[in-house]
């Protein structure tokens, strides 16, 4: 299990920089069973990519990448959801089997719960399964159903997340 966040920094005089996030993707990174399915960490460094080169200074932080070294994984996804506008859980028929899922689930839930701010910041992005195979506990959650063509549902779902947050410049 290993998530990517994305992150835009900022800093405060004599302290370290104070990370905030745009998201946080959270993905299993075992290859799936079913070799035709793709394999979660392939679907998250794709959204990642697109995402950073969208033209809209979206920066990603991937685990594997830019975990803080020395810190525990629950830590470290303790401040990625407390740091992150939104949440993206990617949701596979492998991944929901997976305890360290219902570890992030839970905690997703449990920062949106806390945080008035971060209300509706969870997005189930559903691969190869619907929403009823999902986890009970995100069934009220609208998500979206992963697709890797460019003018997909998905894609302008997602998209639409951060018109607000960063519009189109026009001239």
């Amino acid at each position: 299990m290993v998530f990517v966040i994305m992150k835009m920094a900022t800093n405060e005089p004599g302290k370290l920089p104070k990370k905030t996030f745009d998201f946080c993707i959270c993905h299993r990174r075992e290859a799936p069973r079913d070799e035709e399915a793709p394999k979660d960490e392939q679907v998250a460094e794709e959204i990642l990519r697109i995402l950073e080169t969208s033209g809209k200074k979206l920066t990603g932080y991937y685990g594997p990448r830019d975990d803080n070294v020395g810190m525990s994984f629950s830590r470290n996804m303790q401040q990625a959801f407390e740091g992150s506008k939104y949440i993206f859980l990617l949701l596979s028929r492998e991944c929901i089997k997976c305890r360290w899922y219902e570890l992030e689930i839970h905690e997703s839930l449990q920062q949106s719960l806390e945080d008035p701010e971060k209300k509706n910041n969870i997005i189930p992005i559903f691969i190869n399964i619907s929403k009823v195979e999902g986890p009970s506990q995100l069934r009220t959650i609208t998500g979206v159903t992963y697709s890797t063509e460019k003018e997909s549902p998905f894609w302008y779902k997602i998209n639409r997340l951060f018109m607000r947050r960063h519009p189109k410049k026009t001239h």
